[in-house]
């Protein structure tokens, strides 16, 4: 498939308007990229080029479910082809956190941002456009949750990338949009016309068919009708009505700005008028519903009429709920939070044809303060049981017994009250009065599928903040402590269930016991996956499935399905002794130890433990101390890691026998920390797990250290060793000369500048090795060779930082040194050792 010409060809399908068309090119494309990636014919980058389009196609049209779910298979396609923390990684997590936002699930839109923010700052230089987008991007998710500031400071952030880069007027153009519209918000009316004056000349001298031009005008509508200025909010909403019409046909854009000009012409004295556009507005939602349901043929017979509980939520507030607020509630129209949040499958997002028995229809929440509830609570209530019975061909929801108090109004306090507790919700009104300890132990009563109730689901708008600012707190995680405790306890008991009990029970031939261990094993290795994406796991009934809202757990879903799926035989034991070894011919131990490698594999990439024991329950304790690791001062972390080199130190066996420096701690303290005083605390930690791995492993590092300089200094005895060494990489042998040459030429600088002291120390070039005097460049060379990828990675950038602000970091390295020594610099101790000379 030749990807730059089916991108010519979709960008001509919609420059001449064919957007039903341009699905179907692309979903056929995306299959047949499909195909030559699975028969080796492509590296698979076309699928995620592909599923990207898609992904905004139907952002575009409104589309959202689809929109997220080929956002996710954008994601996975990422980590198949191994482009974690790259460029194109950080630019998919923008588009798909933008089908979140258009979908309304904001927190979940803003991680992805944050998370495209941290690799855009490894990979793109900070000038690069692609900051633009994405800070515009997410100005727009902390103006839905009203986080005005947040939001500003991201435009601005915006503004000052893109008016670096050349040719970039629509980029300019679309940040004074999203500038301009947040200034309105916030009622600075004449500060938003001016930003959008800015955008309309910006796009009048480029693209005019930008749909961004069209936003650009139905701002300008917004604002002049703030303004009072009607007659030009009526023409800049006619404006952008025609050019959505003719890009993108009657989508929901279409729909709200009929809605929003038709306020206008009422406002202005045209009731007429603005009844053929509510009439057209009301058109376009009911051909947008019917263009949907047309995306359900993909799916079963069954499930291909259904509109999802929370898309019928939002539809039904949209139709009927946000006009009975703001034409009967006028003066708590900004103070209202609406959404769909709480029990039941719709608030997940999992609801189904089997869903509809009980509970099921359109209804949403209203949230308002204990004040604002006490004086309108009851007549907000019985104004809400006034609407209409259906929307879209949709019943409203009627209510069980067990389901009644699910929608309708609520005072904020009762809501959470119903599923955290009274106590609990005090704390969360300002925990920064309550003692910690009373913080602790209130977070530690809590059940995980309660708050997951609380946090799930969907707030259309919160105008007044109060509500969203509880769930905001709630999603900021548990203090973390206590969610090391409730990993380190997931763990053991995952441990003792699935790669201890389970054994023992088959070897008993209970195979009733040996199930319940299983099921026990499989609860916790779900529940330890939530822990490690600081989510929280939600009903039993759900938590499998929702591992699918988890990046990158789409494997072990994979693999706890197939685990759940064997039952215990007998047969498997027969051959096996009392030894306690791992029966591997049981393919259910073979499975809870791939499990749980894969979750040793999480803890370690997430700093929680260190070392490679295979039997989970080992690492509880690290993980329950890996809080006060990482908090840890840089000179305790230091002083830790010159230890566990001395331990190592005092192993090494020379051929000669024990070397006189291994009594010596004084001088071996001074060497050591004279080296890491440079280092920054990650590096630090990172260069303190690779000892600690080693010691776990039975590894000694310092001992490979000298090793490895053996291949220059007696290369004949390296040979007879070198099998029982680790391997090196080319990448990594390519890496550790890049950083040997830069140091190397950084110690001729220092020996010509300190000829005297430079005498003093190790001799510098390889070529001048001998059995009895190891040069520098071979010690560095030997060193560097036992760090970890992610040690040496970071070391090399601490030396690229040093090169760069033309600083010589050896040099810096022995000025350490000599003030240990008691010199108070550099030029003293030359002169010093000059003078003894």
């Amino acid at each position: 498939m030749q990807i730059q010409e089916v991108l010519r060809q979709l960008d001509e399908l919609f420059a001449t308007n064919q957007i039903q068309e341009a699905e179907q090119f692309l979903t056929e494309a995306l299959v047949q990229a499909k195909e030559e990636e699975s028969q080796k014919k492509s590296s698979g980058e076309a699928v995620l080029i592909l599923l990207n389009e898609l992904t905004g196609y139907y952002r575009s049209v409104g589309r959202h479910e689809e929109a997220v779910q080929n956002a996710r298979e954008a994601l996975e396609q990422i980590r198949k082809l191994g482009m974690s923390e790259s460029a194109e990684h950080g630019t998919t997590l923008v588009n798909a956190a933008t089908a979140l936002r258009a979908a309304g699930q904001y927190e979940a839109a803003l991680e992805a941002y944050r998370e495209a923010e941290q690799i855009y700052s490894i990979c793109l230089p900070s000038e690069d456009a692609r900051f633009a987008g994405l800070y515009n991007n997410m100005s727009l998710a902390y103006e839905r949750q009203n986080a005005h500031e947040e939001a500003l400071s991201c435009l601005q952030k915006a503004l000052s990338v893109i008016l670096q880069t050349a040719d970039a007027k629509e980029e300019t153009a679309a940040t004074y949009t999203n500038l301009a519209e947040l200034y309105l918000k916030t009622g600075q009316i004449s500060e938003g016309l001016n930003c959008l004056e800015k955008a309309l000349v910006l796009y009048e001298a480029g693209n005019t068919q930008d749909p961004h031009y069209a936003a650009a005008l139905s701002a300008c509508g917004h604002g002049y009708y703030l303004a009072g200025r009607y007659e030009e909010a009526i023409d800049s909403y006619t404006k952008a009505l025609r050019m959505i019409l003719d890009t993108y046909g009657e989508n929901d854009a279409y729909a709200v700005t009929c809605e929003n000009c038709a306020m206008v012409l009422e406002t202005a004295g045209f009731p007429k008028e603005a009844g053929i556009l509510r009439e057209k507005a009301a058109h376009a939602r009911k051909r947008c519903s019917a263009v949907e349901s047309k995306s359900y043929e993909r799916r079963p017979e069954s499930e291909k009429d259904r509109k999802k509980g929370i898309e019928l939520a939002r539809a039904y507030y949209e139709q009927f709920g946000k006009r009975m607020i703001r034409e009967q509630f006028p003066e708590y129209a900004d103070r209202i939070a609406v959404g769909l949040v709480g029990e039941g499958s719709e608030c997940l997002g999992f609801d189904d044809m089997l869903s509809e028995d009980h509970d099921y229809g359109a209804a949403f929440c209203m949230w308002l303060t204990q004040e604002d509830y006490d004086k309108i609570g009851d007549r907000l209530q019985s104004a809400y049981e006034q609407l209409p019975s259906k929307v879209q061909g949709h019943k409203r929801r009627i209510a069980s017994a067990r389901g009644s108090g699910r929608d309708g109004v609520f005072s904020i306090p009762d809501f959470y009250e119903n599923f955290l507790g009274r106590e609990w919700f005090s704390v969360l009104e300002d925990d920064k009065k309550v003692d910690g300890e009373k913080v602790f132990s209130v977070w530690a009563g809590f059940q995980e599928e309660r708050l997951a109730m609380v946090v799930n689901g969907a707030v259309f708008t919160d105008p007044l903040g109060e509500f969203s600012r509880v769930r905001e707190c709630l999603m900021r995680e548990m203090p973390e402590q206590l969610w090391l405790q409730k990993t380190a306890t997931a763990i053991a008991k995952a441990a003792q269930a699935g790669q201890y009990n389970y054994a023992r029970c088959m070897r008993r031939g209970d195979t009733t016991a040996a199930s319940f261990a299983l099921w026990e094993f499989l609860r916790e290795a779900v529940h330890i996956e939530y822990l490690l994406h600081h989510a929280y796991m939600p009903y039993y009934k759900w938590a499998w499935r929702g591992m699918e809202n988890l990046s990158g757990a789409q494997e072990m879903q994979k693999r706890i399905e197939t685990l759940a799926n064997e039952r215990p035989e007998r047969d498997h034991w027969k051959a096996v002794g009392e030894v306690q070894e791992v029966n591997w011919d049981d393919p259910i131990v073979c499975q809870i130890e791939q499990i749980s490698a894969m979750i040793l594999d999480r803890l370690r990439e997430q700093k929680l433990t260190y070392g490679w024991e295979d039997f989970l329950e080992i690492h509880t304790d690290r993980i329950l101390k890996a809080g006060e690791r990482m908090k840890r001062e840089k000179t305790e972390i230091l002083e830790a890691i010159i230890q566990l080199e001395w331990n190592m130190f005092q192993k090494v066996r020379n051929t000669g026998g024990r070397a006189g420096c291994q009594d010596d701690w004084e001088t071996f303290y001074i060497m050591r920390k004279s080296q890491f005083t440079s280092w920054k605390k990650e590096l630090l930690l990172s260069y303190e797990r690779d000892l600690l791995d080693g010691e776990s492993a039975g590894r000694n590092l310092v001992m490979e250290k000298y090793a490895y300089m053996m291949e220059s200094t007696v290369p004949e005895e390296y040979r007879r060793i070198e099998e029982n060494l680790p391997k090196i990489s080319e990448e990594k042998k390519k890496l550790i000369e890049g950083i040997v040459s830069i140091q190397v030429s950084w110690r001729e600088e220092m020996a010509g500048e300190y000829p005297q002291l430079s005498g003093q120390a190790r001799i510098i070039h390889t070529e001048e090795d001998t059995v009895e005097d190891i040069s520098f460049e071979t010690y560095l060379r030997g060193e560097l060779k036992t760090y970890s990828m992610e040690t040496l990675v970071r070391y090399g950038q601490l030396v690229a930082e040093y090169a760069k602000a033309g600083k010589n970091m050896v040099e810096e390295i022995i000025e350490c040194t000599v003030r240990l020594y008691g010199y108070g610099t550099m030029g003293q101790a030359e002169h010093s050792v000059g003078r003894k000379k």
